[in-house]
């Protein structure tokens, strides 16, 4: 169980009913293998670069934020390639990453 702030789950929420069956199954695998957390901060500068950031500088923005938050994780390089690769997921859902907001 997930315990996330009221504005985080409900954009995963949001997040999750966008998403293909095969694209769910791989966004919770990957989200169930990082902090809560992450899994807040990846929401946040997800929704924050939404009308602000090309895709690949908010790649680089989650890749950042996760590398310069070690107590997050014990493994910085394996939560940087967890967290590219959920962002990769959710901005493959159907319609574009701009759908979300």
């Amino acid at each position: 169980m997930r315990h996330l702030s009221s504005y985080a789950s409900r954009q995963l929420s949001i997040i999750m009913r966008q998403a293909m069956p095969d694209q769910r199954a791989r966004l919770t695998d990957l989200l169930n293998t990082v902090d809560d957390r992450i899994v807040e901060r990846v929401i946040q500068i997800l929704y924050a670069a939404l009308h602000k950031m090309h895709m690949d500088t908010m790649i680089q923005a989650l890749q950042n934020s996760a590398a310069t938050s070690p107590q997050d994780t014990a493994d910085t390089p394996t939560a940087t390639t967890t967290i590219t690769s959920i962002i990769t997921t959710i901005l493959a859902l159907p319609g574009g990453w701009r759908r979300l907001a």
